[in-house]
């Protein structure tokens, strides 16, 4: 892999970007460095921006001899890439791996992938990128689902470098949003190299934004292939044993949930454990910082409740809290019934496919736009969809009256989710094909 980082190849690239883009471009930049000269001193009395403050400017960077270079900004995209980065690095031994992250809680659970170098994204203003390009050295850029800057991407292409796409998702409301600024995004889009996406309706979704078809290829989602790696034995017995010690039968399982959501599991637990008595629920917000409102909700309703890191010594009780990052994944063999936050509440949904690998029946609410593909493929398969707060507790108390009938649709959904499995390897495949095989 080489790059061409001379003033010619920007000269030559530099006619063919057109009017309404610069125009486009100008005024973001003239928008930003305002923006950025009002809010940079008050923002340094907040940790987390003094803390990165000049290595997001592009200095006290590591410099690298050479790199791949990814994006992942926040925690769910973090989590995806943990398999696919060790594939990456088995394919290109010679490259050192950085991932940066936007978000605080993506830079938290960026430590378990075993990239060489975890660092924050830089401030979106050119020159803070283009120093940071020369510590960083890329010979491609991988961006994880999406976060495209305007200068990140700018000066990548300027600079030659090859940019793509792994676990390309692209909503309808993101193609919108896109779409309203299509004279500075548009020809961003045309640049890459190429685009894996994690399902067939993202594909013309990036081709409606200008990728050429033959660039976008459907590789599948990267989280599938990260959920054997994230079981935590020593978790799940810890919390087993603050819930009494219940078999995975008896424990329910809530999984990222919202505000709100809380409400309608506790009204749902408290009517399953009227009929049967040693049922136990674990709780996982989506969101950790949470976990006290959770907390004090289900005290309000009688419940014995204890967060995950007062374990030890809480004592049994009837419910667990998560107030981790990164735990979710390895604590699903705990129960045998997932109900799937986020899909409730407006938002869209939440993954729901780590916890069918695991042989929980899924359940989830009307709200499921994000995860089409995944819904379409469980329901019927181990997973069922509900609309509202009664369908809900019908449909818990029908999986939990019949043992044997929901053991078969456990083994369905773990199949489903097996099924869905290989796209870290189909990626690096097609990236060594693109980049080492001449096609650059």
């Amino acid at each position: 892999m080489t790059t061409d980082d001379t003033p010619e190849a920007e000269g030559r690239s530099e006619g063919r970007w057109g009017g309404r883009f610069w125009a486009a471009f100008v005024i973001y930049n003239v928008l930003l460095h305002l923006l950025f000269a009002l809010l940079w001193l008050p923002a340094l009395a907040l940790r987390e921006f003094r803390g990165r403050f000049f290595k997001r400017l592009g200095f006290r960077l590591p410099k690298v001899r050479q790199s791949i270079w990814l994006h992942a900004p926040s925690v769910g995209e973090a989590l995806a890439i943990r398999a696919f980065v060790e594939e990456l690095r088995r394919a290109f031994p010679g490259y050192e791996i950085i991932l940066t992250t936007f978000t605080s809680g993506g830079r938290e659970v960026a430590k378990q992938v075993a990239a060489d170098h975890h660092l924050a994204l830089p401030y979106d203003l050119y020159p803070a990128v283009a120093a940071t390009l020369r510590k960083f050295r890329p010979a491609m850029a991988l961006f994880v689902e999406g976060d495209y800057w305007p200068n990140v991407l700018f000066a990548l292409f300027r600079r030659g470098v090859p940019a793509a796409v792994v676990n390309g998702r692209f909503t309808e409301r993101s193609l919108g949003r896109y779409r309203r600024f299509r004279w500075l995004f548009g020809p961003f889009f045309r640049r890459f190299r190429w685009v894996g996406a994690a399902e067939e309706p993202y594909r013309p979704r990036y081709e409606a934004m200008g990728v050429p078809p033959e660039s976008v290829a459907v590789t599948g989602n990267l989280k599938y292939d990260n959920y054997e790696r994230a079981e935590r034995p020593d978790l799940v017995a810890l919390i087993a044993e603050a819930l009494g010690g219940p078999a995975p039968e008896e424990v329910l399982i809530a999984s990222s949930t919202h505000a709100g959501e809380e409400e309608l599991v506790a009204k749902a637990y408290a009517e399953l454990r009227a009929a049967r008595p040693a049922l136990k629920l674990f709780v996982a917000p989506r969101y950790p910082e949470r976990a006290p409102e959770v907390l004090k909700l289900l005290a309000a309703r009688g419940l014995a409740a204890a967060p995950r890191t007062a374990l030890p010594g809480a004592g049994p009780v009837e419910v667990v809290v998560l107030d981790t990052l990164g735990e979710l994944g390895g604590l699903y063999p705990l129960g045998a019934v997932a109900i799937i936050g986020g899909s409730f509440v407006p938002r869209g949904g939440q993954n729901m496919m780590e916890a069918a690998y695991h042989g929980c029946v899924t359940v989830w609410g009307p709200h499921v736009e994000n995860f089409p593909v995944e819904t379409g493929r469980l329901a019927g398969r181990g997973g069922i969809g509900v609309q509202d707060e009664a369908e809900l507790l019908a449909v818990l108390q029908e999986v939990y009256a019949n043992d044997q009938v929901r053991q078969v649709l456990g083994q369905e959904a773990a199949a489903v989710a097996r099924e869905m499995m290989g796209a870290s390897r189909r990626t690096v495949t097609a990236l060594r094909q693109i980049w080492e095989g001449g096609a650059a």
